[in-house]
């Protein structure tokens, strides 16, 4: 994206002396524009609106990486039907300023679950508790399933590794061995009630991990 020429600039932006507030309305600017250029549009937006208004309306993650909760106000429109509600938020990004994905987007605004955003919660929560380990070695599947039992996350689940090794396990690990080892047929199959049941599980951990200062 290529600054544009002063003489192609709206006069609302030049004009100082101009007395009426400009108010940008766009409505999905991604639409089209490879991920760099959204990138670019946002940082140019993010620009406008240190001194203009403007509201815009997007599914991207790399329009929303601009945002910040000390200039911006984020609403999200979630739900369906009569579930559909309006959720003001500040604290959008479960993984780190910059770091929205489309799984979160997904899930925060179409109540949409997926395997992608199940590894992401995973992950973080892997994370966090390498974090909480003195001997520089990345925790366990034990560890990350003795961290959620923690949380109150019971072990409700079996997982079989081979016919002869079985363990217990909370959901969440049994989702993520599922989704990481499609080839072992000795498990029932994750259902979509499942998948969910786990996200939310993992989602509450991930918003409790990001609380603590």
């Amino acid at each position: 994206m290529r600054p544009v020429p002063h003489s192609n600039r709206s006069s609302a932006l030049i004009d100082e002396s101009n007395p009426t507030p400009l108010i940008l309305m766009l409505d999905e600017p991604e639409t089209w524009l490879h991920p760099s250029a959204q990138l670019k549009l946002g940082e140019a937006l993010s620009k406008i609106g240190e001194q203009k208004q403007f509201f815009i309306v997007t599914h991207s993650p790399y329009l929303i990486r601009k945002f910040d909760a000390q200039r911006h106000l984020l609403t999200v429109l979630a739900g369906h039907g009569k579930d559909r509600r309006i959720d003001h938020s500040t604290a959008f990004g479960l993984f780190g300023m910059g770091e929205l994905t489309w799984g979160e987007i997904n899930y925060r605004a179409f109540d949409v679950c997926s395997n992608d955003f199940h590894n992401e919660l995973y992950g973080r929560v892997q994370r966090h508790v390498d974090t909480q380990k003195s001997d520089g070695r990345s925790a366990s599947e034990k560890e990350i399933d003795g961290f959620l039992v923690a949380e109150g996350n019971p072990q409700t689940k079996t997982w079989i590794r081979t016919s002869s090794q079985r363990y217990p396990a909370t959901l969440s690990v049994y989702v993520r061995n599922s989704i990481h080892h499609p080839e072992n047929s000795l498990n029932l199959a994750v259902t979509a009630d499942e998948l969910r049941e786990s996200t939310k599980t993992l989602v509450a951990a991930v918003e409790k991990i990001n609380a603590v200062p």
